[in-house]
């Protein structure tokens, strides 16, 4: 299972993280052609080697004229979906602009689509996201993470005068996307509205495998210099763990909470992380009716899962149970049919793999479509048999 790991100890920028993904092996045809199609002001684009603190890096600049457009979002929109991308592109385009639109109306107290994009809507920037949706895409890895993502001090000039670092946008964003920040002393910005909005829409994972292997690594260079390297390093890494996996089983008997108390107990257990949650009806001492309350989670989880339970039953006593898995390897992956793009678990048995689609995506499209779910659910899977078939006619 390849993964993406973004090592951020100098920030991220959109410039940075395209620059990084070309080194790691993003095809530049691809990108060349993606870009030859967009349809705004003329610009340039110059990729070259250069040295950060005696670091080489791949730099990433667009070249353009001054923009004096201010475009909303539906601007935005019509330019992604004119250009030369594929699909899954072009989703994650939206979506990164569609989190910076969301950071910039709250800043600004208006509504999204209402925003006028400065810089975000300048050339480069477009250019900066549409390249790191291309380029992602083109890699083909579904999994990423972050680091913790390394901010400087001071200020910075921009459309709306003097503002502190991190501006406005970057900090919404962190806290509407639960992104971790390290500070540093270093002066200036590290961390721009793009490079945020890529680090919230890439994001799939919080932490690195406890082992793992590092495939190949792409450096990136920043346009700033710092007493320590600007660059943004994105690594390919593999799961090197075994398939054996560790987990947790905590048990309690609880013999006198009403039905609407055992639900909201199960529902924080599962917003706390926990992998599964289970009832069995039980009989206790004097022949009452019970349930044992069952818990399946990590064992980082389990004093946040052990505080859920003491909270919100009445049970004295939780019962802790080590226990050892056999898990297959399993990434996210995502389908377009006849419903739309379906989010789906592509999970491996040895050199082959099945697909199944998730309950909320199948639900999404039933309701959609007026169908029920069970029929909904079988039209989807025969489609997703062909989308299997095919993929495996490319492959040889």
């Amino acid at each position: 299972m390849k993964k993406l790991y973004f090592d951020c100890m100098s920030g991220i920028s959109g410039d940075m993280t395209v620059a990084a993904l070309l080194d790691l092996g993003a095809d530049r045809d691809v990108l060349t052609k993606a870009l030859d199609s967009i349809m705004i002001e003329k610009f340039d684009i110059e990729i070259r080697d250069v040295y950060k603190n005696g670091l080489r890096a791949l730099k990433f600049d667009v070249m353009a004229t001054e923009s004096h457009v201010h475009r909303h979002l539906a601007d935005i929109h019509e330019i992604i979906a004119n250009a030369a991308m594929t699909d899954e592109a072009k989703v994650l385009a939206y979506k990164m602009f569609g989190i910076v639109a969301e950071a910039e109306s709250i800043a600004h107290g208006i509504d999204i689509n209402k925003v006028h994009f400065h810089e975000v809507g300048a050339v480069d920037s477009i250019v900066d996201i549409i390249s790191t949706a291309v380029c992602i895409d083109n890699l083909g890895v579904k999994d990423v993470m972050f680091s913790g993502i390394t901010e400087g001090k001071g200020y910075v000039k921009c459309a709306h005068g003097r503002l502190a670092v991190p501006v406005p946008a970057v900090l919404n964003i962190v806290s509407l996307h639960n992104l971790t920040l390290r500070q540093s002393d270093a002066e200036g910005e590290m961390i721009t509205p793009t490079g945020a909005a890529i680090a919230a829409a890439l994001r799939t994972e919080d932490k690195l495998p406890k082992e793992y292997k590092v495939i190949k690594i792409g450096i990136g260079a920043g346009t700033k210099d710092f007493e320590h390297p600007n660059v943004l390093r994105v690594m390919l890494i593999e799961d090197a763990g075994s398939e054996a996996d560790s987990i947790c089983e905590l048990s309690t008997n609880i013999d006198d909470a009403t039905g609407e108390t055992l639900g909201y107990t199960m529902e924080k257990l599962f917003e706390a992380g926990a992998y599964d949650v289970f009832f069995q009806p039980i009989y206790m001492k004097k022949n009452r009716p019970a349930y044992m309350l069952n818990v399946i989670c990590d064992e980082s989880c389990v004093k946040e899962m052990e505080k859920i339970i003491f909270l919100n039953t009445t049970t004295l006593g939780i019962r802790r149970y080590d226990c050892k898995r056999t898990v297959l390897k399993r990434e996210k992956a995502e389908v377009f049919t006849s419903f739309g793009q379906i989010c789906c678990k592509k999970v491996w048995l040895g050199d082959t793999y099945r697909i199944f689609p998730e309950y909320e995506s199948v639900r999404a499209a039933a309701e959609e479509k007026g169908l029920g779910y069970d029929e909904t659910y079988r039209y989807i899977c025969k489609e997703i048999e062909e989308y299997i078939k095919n993929e495996e006619k490319t492959d040889k």
